[in-house]
């Protein structure tokens, strides 16, 4: 009975990773035009400051109450990328997102795992310490693909868009995890 709820428990956790995969990878509007493409059709002017240079759109807090990049004088990065930069950092951000998708499923897996281990009528602390190395390694490997996903940016990108670049990503440091654009 204990191994018909382990792998009843398992499929549970599958299928929950695969649904949460699926339906955040069901953006229609990243489907239209990428992160850094065109808006869709009557969506024109939609996440820009109103008033601003910068244009490109916004996600989120990602600038702030206070405006952008309000001691930088040079455009955003976005809004200067050529068409071959667009799709290079397109194809790298599809990539980067995947990846990262696929572990944060794997942590929440895990998770529920160790809730579940945690919860037992006997709980074993051996397996719980396992667990926990385990979760841990996962989200070591998240942040080892967002800086990698950093730094191959960042080679993508003349002097002039590293420096804006380079400043967003100062800044979401900065923010944590009250910034929520952190995908860079």
């Amino acid at each position: 009975m204990r191994q018909y709820t382990q792998v009843l428990t398992s499929l549970l956790i599958l299928f929950a990773g695969i649904f949460a995969v699926s339906g955040a990878m069901a953006n229609p509007y990243k489907q239209m035009g990428g992160m850094y493409g065109m808006q869709p059709a009557g969506m024109a002017g939609y996440g820009k400051h109103m008033g601003s240079d910068r244009g490109g759109m916004h996600h989120g807090h990602h600038y702030g109450h206070h405006g952008g990049h309000s001691k930088l004088l040079s455009p955003h990065w976005k809004t200067t990328l050529t068409p071959e930069q667009r799709f290079r950092i397109d194809k790298m951000h599809l990539d980067f997102t995947k990846a990262k998708m696929t572990l944060k499923s794997k942590v929440k897996a895990l998770k529920t795992e160790l809730a579940i281990l945690s919860t037992a009528d006997q709980p074993n602390s051996a397996a719980i310490d396992s667990k926990i190395e385990e979760l841990l390694d996962v989200k070591k490997n998240i942040m080892r693909i967002r800086y990698s996903h950093i730094v191959n940016m960042r080679s993508v990108l003349n002097n002039e868009q590293r420096l804006s670049y380079d400043l967003d990503v100062l800044k979401r440091a900065k923010l944590g995890k009250k910034g929520k654009a952190r995908h860079h």
